[in-house]
C-alpha cells in the first residue's frame, strides 16, 4: 500500500512539474521569438539617464533695488546617448541641424575644416597662419625657422643671441604682441602645433599629420560613417556637430548640451519632430540677463565658458558658464549656486518613462548680490561721459579734442568708502557672454595692446588705466609742505612764467606771463606751476612720497575688483625702472644668460637671472656716490662689469648711461610736484584721495559689495567701512587746500564756466582741474577733473579722465553732471521700471 501510494504522488509531482515547464517554456517563446525583435530594441535602449537642472546665478543689485544681473528661462537643446547606428546617428543630427538653420539659431562652430571663396576645404588652422603672416609681412611659405630669421634681421638682433631671446625682445620691444611660434623641440608654427594635436585626437598617426584638408575631412566622413548622400556643406554640418558632441564628451548618464536659448518656434519643431531624433530633448536653462545692458559693464564684468581644468578640478561640466570678469568672476563661489539633478528611465528613442523620486535633487540658487553703486548717479556718470568724449569728438560745444575716444568715472562715499559710480568708456553688454560670445564679437571687444590710452572696451578704464594725473596731484604736494612746515598758508611765491634756476623753458608755469605773487588757495586756484615746483623742491621727493602713500598712491585701493597699482615717482621706482632696463640690455642685448642667487630685502636667497643680479650689484654700488661725480659712477660701473668679464667699451657705456638715467635729480622732483614724470595713479585711487581730503584724513577701502544674501534671504556677508589709514593733518592746512579747490569752481577759476548755476553759497562743491602729458608730442594731454559736495559736510567725491580730452576743465562737466544727480539738482525723475520692492521684483 505505502509503494502505491508513493507512486500516484510521483505521477501527480512529475505531472505538476512538467505543466510548470511547459508554461514557461511557451512564455519563453512568446517573449524571445514572437515579441523578441520588439523586446531586444526596448531592451537594449532604455536606459539611466542623469537630468541636470542648471541653478540661477545670483542677483545683482544697486544700492537702491534696481537689478543689473537676473535670469531669464531660455531653452537648451540637449542630446543624449542612445545606442544605434551612426548611420542612424548622422540622419538624426542632420534633421537637427536643419530644423536649427531653418530658424536661424546660432551655434558654435569650431569644426576646423572650413569652406574657401573657391569652394575648397581649408583648415582654420592654416588660415589664422597666412593671416598672422601677412600682417607682419612674412612670405606666404616662409617656415617657422624662416620667420625666425626673417624678423630678427628686421630687428637687428645679433647673431649670437638665441633664438629664445630674440622672440622675447622682439615679442617685447617691437610688436607689442605674442609670436606664435614654439621652439620645442624644433621651431613651429603655434598653429601647425594645434593642427596636429586636433588631428590627433581623432586617431591620425603622426605620418598622416601632413595630409590636406580635404584628405582628413573624407576620412572623418569614412570613419563617422556618412552617407554619400550628404553633399559636402551637409557632411560639413554633421561633423560640426559631432566635433561639439566629441568635446563636450558623451556620457551615457549626461546629455550633451548642442545650441542655447532657441526660439519658440524652434523648439516646437523640435519636439514635433521627437521620433524621428531618439536622444534629443529641450530643457529649460536659466540664461544670464543684464536688462539694463551696457550699464556698469565694467563693475558687473562677463561670464565666459569654462575649461578642462574648470571640469576636473572644480565641478563644472562642459557646457556651464562661469563669471570671467568683474563681480561675476570675483563673486563667482556666491552666484554660482548648486546645480540639481533627477535620475529617469527613458525608453529608446530617449522619451522619459519613469524616474527614481528619492534620487531627486533640487537646484539651490546663487546668493544675492547688494552693491554700493547708486543706480540713478551711474546712469549719470555713463551718460555724461559718453556725451562728453562724443563732443569733443565733433566740437559741439566749442570744445574740440578730436583724439578724445575713451575715458573713465568714478564716484565714491567720502565717509564710507562705497563706490556710488564707476564707468569706463568705450563699454560692452555683457548679455553678448550669456550664451557664449561669438567669434566676430570677441575679434571687436577685445582689443588686444598694451598701450593703455588705446580704446578697449572690455579694458576698466576706471581701475586699470594708470596715466599721470597732472596738477590734480598738487593738493598732496601742498599738504606735504604746510605739513613739513616749508610754507606757509599766508605764504607767497612769486610766479614770473618760470621757475628760477633751470635755464630755457623746461620749468615754465603754463601760463607764459606767470601768476605773480601766489599763495596755497591761489595757487591750487590757478594751477600755478611755479608756486608747486618751488614747495615740491622745499619739501623733497620722499616726503612727497610719504603723504601720497599715506593717501594711497601707488598701491592698490583694495577695491573687490582687477586694479592697477599704479606708479608713484620715487628714488626706488625709478632705480627700479632701470634697474630693469639695464638687466634686459645685459640678457638680451649681450646675451648674458643663467641664474644666480641673491639676497633679498628680506634677508633671504633668492634665485633670479645673472643679468639681474649684476644689473642690481651696479645700482647697488654707485648708490653711495652722491652728487654729479660722473666720473666715480662710470669707474665703479665699468670696474664691476670687468668683474664680470665685460671688456667691450661700448656695451659699458651703454650700461653706464642707464645707471645715471636711473639716478634721482632736482628735476625729477619738480616734476613729480605738477603730477608728471614718473608718477601715473588710476581714477580710483584719484577718487580715494579727494574723498580722504574731503571727510579731513580718513582712507578708507573702496568696495563695491555692500552686502552677500542668500536665496532666503539670510545675509551671508555684510561689509562695513574699513580705515585703512587716518592721516594726521593740521585742520587749518587741510581748510586752506580745500578753500583752494573751493576757488577752482568759483568765479575766476580753471573750471569756474562749468559750475556755473550750482548753488554754491547753500551747498558748496570744490574741485580742480589736471591735464597731463603722456608718451610722444603726437599724444594730446590727459584731461583730468576731480571734486566733491556739498562743501561743508561732504558726501561725494568725484574723478573724471578723458584720455586725450586736452584741457581738465573739459572733464569737468562729468563730474558736474554726477555731483547734480546725487544732489538731485536735476530734473525730476519717471519711476525705475526693473526695481525690487520688499525682494519683489516688478517689472
Amino acid at each position: 500500500m505505502i509503494i502505491e501510494k508513493n507512486k500516484h504522488r510521483f505521477t501527480f509531482i512529475f505531472i505538476f512539474i512538467t505543466f510548470v515547464i511547459s508554461v514557461f517554456l511557451f512564455r519563453l517563446a512568446q517573449l524571445q521569438i514572437v515579441q523578441g525583435e520588439e523586446n531586444r530594441e526596448i531592451a537594449e535602449n532604455k536606459m539611466l539617464q542623469r537630468v541636470v537642472r542648471p541653478s540661477e546665478r545670483g542677483i545683482i543689485y544697486t544700492n537702491d533695488g534696481y537689478v543689473l544681473a537676473s535670469n531669464r528661462v531660455g531653452y537648451s537643446v540637449q542630446m543624449a546617448y542612445k545606442q544605434m547606428d551612426e548611420v542612424e546617428r548622422n540622419n538624426m543630427i542632420y534633421k537637427l541641424s536643419s530644423i536649427l538653420d531653418k530658424h536661424g539659431e546660432e551655434y558654435e562652430d569650431e569644426f576646423p575644416i572650413v569652406f574657401q571663396e573657391d569652394g575648397t576645404l581649408a583648415f582654420t588652422f592654416d588660415i589664422e597662419e597666412q593671416e598672422w603672416k601677412e600682417e607682419h609681412d612674412i612670405p606666404k611659405n616662409a617656415t617657422a625657422k624662416e620667420t625666425i630669421n626673417i624678423l630678427r634681421k628686421r630687428y637687428f638682433v645679433k647673431e649670437d643671441i638665441g633664438d629664445e631671446l630674440a622672440i622675447q625682445a622682439i615679442t617685447k620691444v617691437h610688436l607689442n604682441t605674442s609670436i606664435p611660434i614654439s621652439l620645442d623641440p624644433k621651431p613651429t608654427f603655434i598653429f601647425e602645433k594645434r593642427e596636429n594635436d586636433w588631428k590627433k585626437s581623432y586617431g591620425f598617426k603622426e605620418k598622416e599629420y601632413g595630409l590636406s584638408a580635404e584628405e582628413v575631412f573624407n576620412k572623418l566622413k569614412e570613419q563617422s560613417k556618412i552617407d554619400e548622400k550628404y553633399s559636402k556643406e551637409q557632411a560639413r554640418k554633421i561633423l560640426m556637430i559631432r566635433e561639439k558632441i566629441k568635446k563636450q564628451g558623451f556620457r551615457s548618464w549626461e546629455a550633451v548640451e548642442i545650441v542655447n536659448d532657441i526660439k519658440q518656434e524652434t523648439m516646437a519643431e523640435i519636439i514635433a519632430h521627437n521620433d524621428e531624433m531618439q536622444g534629443v530633448v529641450v530643457n529649460p536653462k536659466p540664461i544670464r540677463h543684464y536688462p539694463e545692458g551696457e550699464l556698469a559693464a565694467h563693475v558687473l564684468g562677463y561670464i565666459s565658458k569654462v575649461n578642462e581644468t574648470d571640469v576636473k578640478e572644480k565641478d563644472y561640466k562642459m557646457q556651464d558658464l562661469k563669471g570671467a570678469q568683474g563681480l561675476e568672476a570675483v563673486y563667482e563661489s556666491d552666484l554660482r549656486g548648486e546645480d540639481g539633478e533627477s535620475l529617469i528611465i527613458t525608453d529608446y528613442r530617449g522619451r522619459p518613462k519613469s524616474d527614481f523620486v528619492d534620487q531627486e535633487k533640487n537646484p539651490v540658487p546663487g546668493n544675492n548680490l547688494f552693491l554700493t553703486i547708486d543706480y540713478d548717479v551711474q546712469r549719470a556718470a555713463e551718460k555724461a561721459l559718453e556725451e562728453a568724449i562724443n563732443d569733443l569728438q565733433t566740437g559741439a560745444k566749442g570744445r574740440q579734442a578730436k583724439k578724445a575716444k575713451s575715458g573713465a568715472v568714478v564716484a565714491i562715499d567720502v565717509n564710507t568708502g562705497g563706490i556710488l559710480a564707476l564707468t569706463s568708456y568705450p563699454s560692452f553688454d555683457p548679455n553678448l557672454f550669456s550664451k557664449g560670445i561669438s567669434k566676430e564679437d570677441w575679434e571687436k571687444y577685445n582689443v588686444i595692446t598694451n598701450d593703455p590710452i588705446s580704446p578697449k572696451p572690455l579694458y576698466n578704464n576706471a581701475t586699470m588705466a594708470a596715466l599721470p594725473p597732472g596738477s590734480i596731484y598738487k593738493m598732496v604736494v601742498g599738504v606735504t609742505a604746510l605739513e613739513e612746515k616749508k610754507i606757509r598758508i599766508q605764504d607767497y611765491v612769486y610766479d614770473g612764467g618760470r621757475y628760477p634756476g633751470f635755464g630755457g623753458d623746461r620749468f615754465r608755469c603754463w601760463l607764459r606771463s606767470g601768476h605773480g605773487n601766489e599763495n596755497i588757495k591761489e595757487a591750487i586756484r590757478d594751477s600755478c606751476n611755479v608756486y608747486f615746483y618751488e614747495v615740491g623742491n622745499r619739501s623733497g621727493i620722499d616726503n612727497i612720497e610719504k603723504y601720497s602713500r599715506a593717501f594711497g598712491l601707488g598701491e592698490k585701493t583694495g577695491i573687490e575688483i582687477s586694479e592697477s597699482a599704479g606708479i608713484l615717482a620715487s628714488k626706488e621706482s625709478k632705480e627700479t625702472t632701470w634697474l630693469y632696463t639695464t638687466s634686459n640690455y645685459l640678457r638680451n642685448t649681450m646675451g648674458i644668460t643663467g641664474n644666480s642667487v641673491i639676497q633679498n630685502e628680506q634677508g633671504e636667497d633668492q634665485e633670479v637671472y645673472t643679468s639681474y643680479a649684476i644689473a642690481k650689484e651696479l645700482f647697488d654700488g654707485v648708490r653711495a656716490i652722491e652728487g654729479n661725480n660722473y666720473n666715480q659712477v662710470y669707474q665703479k660701473v665699468a670696474e664691476i662689469l670687468q668683474n664680470h668679464g665685460v671688456k667691450d667699451s661700448q656695451h659699458i657705456y651703454q650700461i653706464y648711461q642707464y645707471i645715471i638715467a636711473g639716478r634721482w635729480t632736482v628735476a625729477d622732483t619738480l616734476n613729480t610736484s605738477i603730477g608728471q614724470g614718473g608718477t601715473s595713479l588710476t581714477p580710483i585711487q584719484m577718487a580715494n584721495y579727494v574723498a580722504t581730503l574731503a571727510n579731513g584724513g580718513t582712507h578708507y577701502e573702496p568696495y563695491l559689495v555692500q552686502k552677500v544674501v542668500d536665496s532666503n534671504g539670510k545675509i551671508v556677508e555684510e561689509k562695513k567701512p574699513k580705515v585703512k589709514d587716518k592721516i594726521e593733518i593740521d585742520p587749518k592746512n587741510l581748510e586752506a587746500i580745500k578753500e583752494g579747490m573751493k576757488m577752482v569752481v568759483a568765479p575766476g577759476g580753471t573750471a569756474a564756466s562749468d559750475f556755473i548755476g550750482f548753488p554754491h553759497d547753500t551747498i558748496g562743491v570744490a574741485g580742480k582741474t589736471g591735464s597731463a602729458q603722456y608718451g610722444s608730442e603726437d599724444t594730446e594731454a590727459m584731461a583730468w577733473f576731480v571734486g566733491f559736495a556739498p562743501y561743508d559736510k561732504p558726501q561725494i567725491a568725484v574723478a573724471a579722465l578723458i584720455i586725450e580730452g586736452e584741457h581738465g576743465n573739459w572733464s569737468a562737466p562729468i563730474a558736474r553732471a554726477v555731483i547734480d544727480e546725487y544732489l538731485n539738482l536735476g530734473e525730476e525723475k519717471e519711476e525705475p521700471q526693473n526695481k525690487i520692492i520688499d525682494n519683489q521684483l516688478y517689472e
